[in-house]
């Protein structure tokens, strides 16, 4: 067991020697591929390294397909579990907009559809990976839809990390029990004490709630010129971890972005708000000793 342990931390020293050391861009843009049917499909990537950006495209007569998404390179810890997971949301999405346009065809509704992945790195050290998917389609209508899908994975031990994980990391204690990779969704979020013997769970969620609500409506205001609908606002941030399913990590702070419909109309996009985790974990204790905020 000891033997073991010091093998495991002289690979993570050696991985963040590495990843310190490396980290140089280069970019290659591979020719474009004529499929038989008609199909265009280019690819490029931007590799880091440790670290690759890829891109791939695909045109047809009915849609166009345009994929970015994050590739780790396989000597990192735990790379296979996030590029699968990331492989897995894009294959799912892309799959329900194949089949909608298979389906499309077949009635001559000859739309321009697209399906547009994108992402954002939060955060890339030894420890953590957090990463944000944007994946939108258009299928006919006045305008598409946009599925955010946040990618947070601590790097040695391979699981994800969940908005409890940080609830009890903030209250001093330890994350909840990891997930085995054979079964990828054996981590529930509890929403309610209900569902959980964990003591203050319910108290983070309502700190959490009531220090999202007044950043949101401020960023709705900044952005629409106008006051949010306070119970559309109050609905989607009602202290249940469902409402803040979508973040990334930045250091000791949270960024939340909301689904569209959340918590306004489609024209207000999807609002991000920046919390820092020590807010949290202040207003929650002062709650719960009833000491002044």
């Amino acid at each position: 067991m000891r033997r073991a342990a010091v093998v495991a931390t002289v690979f993570t020293a050696g991985f963040a020697a590495v990843f310190a050391a490396i980290f140089s861009a280069s970019c290659t843009t591979l020719a474009p591929l004529h499929a038989p049917d008609g199909r265009i499909i280019t690819e490029a990537q931007t590799d880091h390294r440790l670290l690759r950006s890829r891109s791939v495209e695909l045109h047809t007569a009915r849609y166009t397909v345009h994929k970015t998404f994050p590739v780790l390179d396989a000597g990192i810890p735990s790379a296979p579990v996030i590029n699968t997971r990331v492989e897995e949301a894009i294959r799912a999405a892309e799959r329900d907009f194949l089949q909608a346009a298979a389906q499309a065809a077949q009635l001559e509704l000859h739309a321009p559809w697209d399906f547009v992945v994108t992402w954002t790195l939060s955060e890339f050290t030894p420890q953590r990976f957090s990463a944000l998917l944007e994946i939108y389609a258009y299928t006919g209508g006045a305008h598409g839809s946009t599925t955010l899908v946040p990618i947070n994975v601590d790097i040695p031990s391979g699981t994800e990390i969940l908005l409890s994980d940080l609830w009890k990391t903030s209250q001093g204690g330890v994350a909840a029990e990891p997930k085995t990779h054979a079964e990828p969704n054996a981590r529930a979020e509890p929403n309610t004490r209900a569902e959980s013997d964990w003591a203050g769970w319910n108290e983070w969620l309502r700190a959490l709630s009531e220090t999202a609500r007044p950043l949101l409506a401020a960023e709705l205001k900044r952005t629409s010129g106008a006051s949010p609908d306070a119970d559309w606002l109050e609905e989607g941030t009602l202290p249940a971890a469902a409402n803040f399913r979508i973040f990334t990590l930045k250091g000791d702070t949270l960024i939340f972005r909301f689904a569209q419909y959340q918590v306004a109309p489609y024209s207000s996009g999807m609002p991000e708000i920046t919390i820092p985790l020590e807010a949290v974990r202040q207003l929650a204790r002062s709650r719960k000793t009833g000491a002044p905020q």
